[in-house]
């Protein structure tokens, strides 16, 4: 059920949340973007995971129940989509 308060509520939080991190950025001499570009440097965890224990390596290792939430099995690293 929606509610105008739960919203305006939500909304505090990730100020709150962006604005902690921000500090935290600026704490530890990051910039704002450097997750993102943490991501687009080394990839996600599935581009990781299949560039070092993939199908391509040696390793030859399925990810089994470690797959992502919407990709089948769920497991270990799943998470629900955040409404």
């Amino acid at each position: 059920m929606y509610s105008p308060i739960s919203e305006i509520f939500r909304i505090r939080l990730i100020k709150i949340f962006i604005f902690n991190l921000g500090l935290v950025t600026i704490n530890l001499g990051l910039s704002n973007d450097f997750a993102l570009r943490i991501i687009q440097e080394v990839g996600n965890y599935e581009e990781i995971y299949h560039r070092n224990l993939g199908p391509s390596t040696l390793y030859n290792l399925d990810r089994g129940p470690n797959k992502a939430w919407n990709k089948g099995v769920g497991g270990v690293l799943s998470s629900p989509p955040f409404r």
